[in-house]
Formats: structure tokens, sequence, C-alpha cells
């Protein structure tokens, strides 16, 4: 939301979620005057970070970007440049009765038996391989032997072990979507092009108060109204 004060652009904020606050902080080195309402009384919307003797585990906005080169830019901005660590990607599962234990691809590869493992190895050679070399954009090129069919369809007569625990949780979780109503060739485009992960010292929430050290955060202030003229929001009001 913009006002103006005098010359000078002004832009609320509302919410110091991560979004609210990286916006601002690009704001103001624009040159614009910021000021950001937050309803609750810690800011993070829908990340936090809890603590115990000690430990602590950081929930929420764990992938939150958009563009790598300009998360890479915030994290620099605010200290931590040379700070980020690779992830290892383990999954850790806590069950009821307080037992901890970690997945591998050891697991995986167990979970899938020999019809699985040697599905997998068809899918990478298959459909894998030549999608790294696909352009970054679709509409560059055609590749109607993949985009005209299912991904269920195309691979159907693969190990249904390997469909359940790789290309299911891979469809769902990249093209939020089913495999019976993804494209093949969306699915294999996705599976190749995922970047790199890395986290920062004391996670996600790390990066958030340090944000709103440098950041005016109005905390415990709703926007209950807002002002709009000629279809534009002017302001608001709390």
């Amino acid at each position: 939301m913009i006002t103006r004060k005098g010359d000078r652009r002004k832009l609320l904020v509302i919410g110091a979620g991560i979004s609210g606050l990286a916006g601002a902080h690009w704001a103001r080195q624009a040159g614009w005057a910021v000021e950001i309402l937050e309803a609750n009384t810690v800011p993070g919307g829908r990340a936090a970070r809890f603590e115990y003797e000690g430990d602590y585990v950081s929930v929420g906005a764990q992938y939150f970007h958009v563009c790598y080169r300009d998360t890479c830019d915030l994290l620099a901005d605010m200290g931590y440049a040379d700070k980020h660590q690779p992830m290892l990607r383990r999954t850790l599962t806590l069950h009821a009765d307080g037992a901890l234990t970690t997945a591998s691809r050891l697991g995986l590869r167990k979970l899938l038996g020999t019809g699985g493992r040697l599905s997998a190895a068809y899918f990478g050679a298959r459909y894998l391989a030549p999608a790294r070399r696909f352009p970054t954009h679709e509409l560059q090129a055609d590749v109607p032997a993949m985009d005209d069919r299912v991904a269920s369809e195309a691979l159907a007569r693969l190990d249904r072990r390997f469909l359940d625990h790789v290309i299911f949780p891979a469809s769902y979780g990249l093209a939020q979507s089913y495999p019976d109503r993804t494209s093949l060739l969306h699915l294999t485009r996705l599976m190749v092009m995922q970047t790199k992960e890395f986290q920062i010292p004391g996670g996600t929430f790390s990066l958030i108060r340090s944000l709103t050290e440098s950041l005016p955060v109005e905390y415990e202030t709703r926007a209950c109204r807002r002002g709009a003229a000629g279809g534009r929001v002017g302001g608001a009001a709390p």
C-alpha cells in the first residue's frame, strides 16, 4: 500500500512475514520510506523458532524464495553471505514413543526392492538424462513425445513401488498435481531443475530477526480499514 507524505514516497506493509519484511527492505533501498504493521506480538508470520534446553527447531517458511539471486543478495545484506551451509536433506521421523529414525537413500533402496531399483535406473536413463538438455523455458522447444502424455500413462509399466514412493511424491511435491494430471515433460523438467538448498545458522527465523532489527515494525497493530480512490489503495488505518 502506497501513501504520499510531501514529495517522499512511503510504503505501508501489512504483516511482518518474510515476504513483507523482504519487500520493505528492498523498497527502502530504493529510496522509499517504509512502515510495517503487524497484528501479532512477534514477527515471522508462518515462520517461528522454538527452543528447549539449548536445542531449537525452525518451522514454517523453510522454502520461501522465488528468485535465488535476490535471496542471496538479501542474505548478504543481513550478514549471512559466508554463513549459509548446504542442507543435508536428511529426514528425521519422531515416533509416538519418542524414538527417532533417520531416512536415507539406503532406506529408499530397501523400500523399492529389486524391481523398483531397476525402474529407477530405467527412468533416469530414459527420461531424466535427456531432460537435462532441454532449454530452460518450456516454450523454446516442442517435445510432443513427452508433453502429450501424462506421467502415469507413460510410466505405467514401471514397478509399482517406484511409482508409489518416487513418482507420486515427486509429482505432488513439485508439480502440485497427480501423475495422471501432469505431463511427463513437465514432471521430468521439474525434477532436473531443482536448485541446491542451504540453510543459515538459527534457521529462517534468524533472517527474520535480522530484518526486523533494521526495519520499523509496529506490533499489535492490526490494519482494520484501508483507503482507496480510483482503484488505487492510498493507505490503511489501524
